[in-house]
């Protein structure tokens, strides 16, 4: 896709695999068979993008795509990007990525709970 000028986004989770003579950390998908990409309201650049080779289709219906908010995009940038622990957790209805039906769970460390 970036070789067609399209700003794409596969963010990846870092996974230690163990073999009985090594382990070697291997980056994976961490939403398995989605890419994120922006890209302009044009029936050429949406074709372009489905000839694609590995692209089925949009998330949506009638192959159009419904947008993700671009904060819940750049959250996921900001939380792959700068090292934070994270893993997939399973869809909660609160704090997630509706469409997709895929959450995320952080560890905040440095905060304590106080009760009142």
């Amino acid at each position: 896709m970036q070789q067609k000028g399209i700003n794409a986004f596969l963010p990846l989770l870092p996974e230690t695999h163990r073999w009985s003579d090594r382990q070697k950390v291997v980056h994976t998908p961490l939403f398995p068979h989605y890419v994120f990409v922006r890209i302009e309201e044009s029936p050429s650049v949406r074709v372009s993008i489905l000839r694609t080779n590995g692209v089925i289709k949009f998330v949506g219906g009638l192959n159009t795509g419904i947008p993700i908010p671009d904060e819940q995009i750049e959250s996921i940038r900001t939380i792959v990007s700068n090292g934070t622990s994270f893993y997939e957790h399973p869809f909660l209805e609160i704090g997630r990525l509706e469409i997709l039906q895929r959450s995320l769970a952080v560890r905040v460390d440095g905060y304590q709970i106080e009760s009142a």
